[in-house]
């Protein structure tokens, strides 16, 4: 009993422990609103079912023709929760299905923490630009850094000549050379090749990969091993994996 009382101590402890905040709303409230809720409850809908809208801070706390749909700090008594909940035979969202238990208890702990998104007055579910160029003149627009053409630059004048091997080492040793640092020595060919596997592809290469790569003599040999990675499938498999959380993909959905 004594155990079970601790396990449970804890179990409290750590999920009142685990910050509730905007990040919380971006990561376990806004996908399940967005892929459960907005099709019909949204501001962008000429009728949005009930006269509910959940993609803005004003919908959700005005809520539709039975009140609000959240209090913040209250879980007990926001009609939204009590929905996913499906406690009420004539109230329970969304209609394809009750959610798991684990996101039910998201949104609860969102709700009882103040709703934290709420404290803003940006829309929830924005798709306007950033406040830096939102109602920017497009003149000043036109001159936004990532707007300019590429240019080339000259390379900065540098002590140690002898350790540049590529245009772009002269930049960075400049900066080194500023604040009195050395250069670390160049890596050896077993790390090299472990580098570009873990960074590109995600894992590090077997023992033969490592040793036809010590033992390749090309002057290009370096260059090779990157191309041939680039080329892999498993380097687009990696970097689409970053693309799909971006997009919120999920085989669920």
């Amino acid at each position: 009993m004594t155990i079970h009382f601790l396990l449970l101590s804890l179990a409290s402890f750590m999920f009142s422990a685990q910050a509730v905040d905007e990040s919380f709303f971006e990561a376990k409230i806004r996908p399940v609103l967005m892929t459960k809720c907005y099709g019909c409850h949204s501001s962008k809908l000429t009728s949005p079912r009930s006269g509910l809208t959940l993609d803005t801070k004003a919908g959700l706390l005005r809520g539709g023709v039975r009140g609000p749909a959240i209090v913040p700090g209250k879980p007990a008594e926001s009609r939204l929760l009590k929905a996913l909940s499906y406690d009420d035979s004539e109230l329970q969202m969304p209609p394809s299905g009750k959610l798991a238990d684990s996101v039910i208890a998201d949104f609860e702990r969102w709700i009882a923490a103040g709703a934290p998104e709420l404290a803003t007055s940006a829309p929830i579910a924005s798709d306007q630009p950033s406040a830096a160029l939102r109602g920017m003149p497009i003149e000043e627009g036109r001159k936004w850094w990532a707007f300019q053409p590429v240019k080339e630059h000259a390379a900065p004048k540098i002590v140690n000549v002898q350790w540049i091997k590529k245009p772009i080492d002269a930049f960075v040793l400049s900066r080194l050379e500023e604040k009195k640092l050395d250069p670390s020595p160049p890596a050896d060919r077993r790390t090299l090749i472990q580098r570009a596997y873990i960074d590109l592809l995600g894992y590090k290469p077997t023992y033969e990969e490592v040793k036809a790569f010590e033992n390749d003599s090309a002057s290009t040999a370096y260059e090779d091993l990157i191309e041939r990675l680039l080329a892999s499938p498993h380097y687009g498999e990696r970097w689409a994996r970053h693309w799909m959380d971006v997009v919120r993909y999920g085989e669920d959905n």
